[in-house]
């Protein structure tokens, strides 16, 4: 059996979708504002991701080196058919004699 304030805060949860926000999360800077691009490590058009290093100052004259990975999520269903639906501009970027891009 649960406790009484267990309970609670599940029932809480719930009625938040399980989203439990406070005021200082929306005081919070965001994380990559104060990045410094210094160089891309790697970048991978087949795998969708990149590294880049760089420098990160926390407001002080402080800097600390930070890699940040970026990596692209898989196209959603109902964005691909959205993107076909409207009359897309399209540009020809490569044509060999197999195929066409």
């Amino acid at each position: 059996m649960a406790h009484t304030g267990e309970k609670r805060k599940r029932e809480n949860e719930e009625e938040n979708n399980g989203n439990v926000s406070t005021n200082a999360e929306a005081n919070v800077q965001h994380p990559l504002s104060g990045f410094e691009l210094k160089a891309v490590l790697r970048e991978s058009a087949r795998d969708k991701t990149i590294f880049l290093h760089g420098k990160v100052s926390s407001g002080s004259e402080n800097c600390n080196d930070a890699v940040i990975i970026l990596e692209k999520t898989p196209f959603q269903m109902d964005t691909v058919s959205s993107l076909l639906k409207n009359d897309p501009e399209l540009k020809l970027q490569l044509k060999n004699d197999i195929y066409g891009v």
